[in-house]
């Protein structure tokens, strides 16, 4: 049970006894009760009890007097518990709540100019926010131009190659068809003249065989002397050349034949033109140019798009050159303002710091006795002077008496009292609508509240 209600508990035992000054036992509550001011606790007036009224015969004193000892020690021990109980709790000297600050500085060198809404010191500010532009009207834009002009007439050149293959594809289709026509004339020329060939062939070969039966019948007549030599030897010049005439036929229709069979694989064997009509060897090289113009459109259209990712790219780095927004990093507050609009600045120039009350924390003052017990993680709690609810907490900074972080918006070397800084962490104060920063309280140390009470605890009881 608490002070208070062990106080109920002694009053009404000694209430019983009638040993109570009950006006003093009020006082005491008035000054020890919780939120009170820490002061020495007033002793309690016991009174002696009224005398009992004369009997016959008296009885002992001694047993009261050892009940009333005894109630005393306890309500002793009940009121200075609460005053121990402060006493041994474990807080800080001093705490502020703090944040750190962050400098933006100018990206590049130009004039500042106001940003959409004109913040001054203290306005809220959320993640993203443009405080400021720092615009330069000199940022170098020749390499921007040089690639602008080399890219449009990269875009010009292009149609006149996309012309140009065009037309050599039409007049290749008009030559390939040429050729095809030539080609088609010329085998149905050979087929007929095969024909025609043939029919020679057949009428040297019936010569012949007229020429043989002739100079045989003139062998037969010169055998039975009804013929002449001269007869004979004209029969058989006739014959012979009736025999080679039939050979010659035969020949023509070989070469012919082999003509043919060149023209169906589209190669033409004469004495008057070479294996290739002149259509078809224009053809070849239309081919050739079309390759030539295939290829040099490709690369006009490699060039156009190299052109425009290194267009596009010097793009985006003229306008970080020219144009830089000054944007808040995170949640806060407009701390300080150290520039104005219409301003010139140079590049890496502060030009406003902003609070971080996103990562919002308190710093605090310690004695050294409080600071040797405690650790890394120890629980905290913050409590605000305004007597706002307590916030839990955690440490995360033990500096001592050494150099502190020079980032934070309070530096911890600004507190008067106490040489031992602490920094602990508050998720509430980081998570709240405002940036309560310069606020001030106490922390309680919990796990060094708890070892103090501990080591306390034989004493008390």
């Amino acid at each position: 049970m608490d002070a208070g209600q062990r106080l109920s508990y002694l009053r009404g035992l000694l209430a019983e006894a009638g040993a109570v000054n009950t006006p003093a036992v009020e006082d005491w509550r008035r000054r020890n009760a919780p939120g009170a001011p820490s002061a020495e606790p007033t002793p309690i007036s016991i009174l002696p009890a009224p005398a009992a009224p004369a009997k016959t015969k008296p009885k002992s004193a001694a047993p009261r007097r050892i009940v009333k000892t005894l109630l005393g020690l306890a309500l002793v021990v009940a009121v200075g518990y609460a005053p121990v109980q402060r006493m041994a709790q474990t807080t800080s000297v001093e705490a502020i709540v703090n944040a750190r600050v962050i400098t933006l500085r100018a990206p590049i060198d130009g004039e500042v100019q106001a940003g959409p809404i004109v913040r001054g010191s203290g306005a809220a500010l959320a993640a993203g926010d443009v405080l400021f532009r720092v615009v330069d009207p000199r940022a170098d834009r020749n390499r921007v131009d040089d690639l602008s002009r080399q890219l449009g007439q990269a875009r010009d050149e292009r149609p006149r190659l996309a012309a140009r293959l065009e037309s050599a594809r039409t007049l290749l289709a008009d030559l390939s068809e040429q050729t095809r026509a030539f080609g088609a004339a010329r085998i149905h020329q050979l087929e007929a003249r095969r024909d025609a060939l043939t029919a020679d062939a057949a009428v040297a070969h019936a010569r012949a065989l007229d020429a043989t039966a002739t100079l045989e019948r003139a062998n037969r007549l010169l055998a039975d002397g009804a013929g002449t030599p001269v007869q004979a030897n004209l029969a058989k010049r006739d014959a012979d050349i009736a025999a080679q005439n039939e050979i010659s036929a035969q020949g023509l229709i070989v070469v012919n034949d082999v003509e043919l069979a060149s023209a169906r694989r589209g190669v033409f064997v004469s004495d008057s033109y070479n294996d290739r009509p002149t259509s078809a060897q224009r053809a070849d090289d239309l081919g050739q140019q079309i390759g030539d113009f295939e290829q040099a459109l490709n690369e006009s259209d490699r060039r156009v798009a190299r052109l425009s990712q290194d267009l596009d790219d010097e793009q985006a780095r003229y306008a970080q050159l020219a144009s830089a927004a000054i944007v808040a990093p995170a949640k806060g507050s407009v701390w300080e303002v150290l520039t104005a609009p219409g301003e010139q600045v140079r590049r890496g120039q502060e030009l406003v710091r902003v609070l971080d009350c996103g990562g919002a924390l308190v710093t605090a003052t310690v004695s050294e006795s409080v600071y040797n017990r405690l650790h890394m993680g120890s629980p905290a709690r913050f409590q605000p002077r305004d007597g706002s609810e307590d916030l839990a907490g955690t440490v995360i900074g033990l500096t001592g008496s050494s150099t502190t972080p020079a980032n934070f918006a309070i530096l911890p070397a600004a507190l008067a009292r106490g040489a031992y800084h602490v920094t602990v962490s508050v998720p509430g104060l980081a998570n709240a609508q405002t940036c309560d920063v310069g606020r001030t309280g106490q922390v309680i140390f919990d796990a060094a509240h708890a070892d103090l009470i501990d080591a306390l605890r034989p004493g008390l009881w």
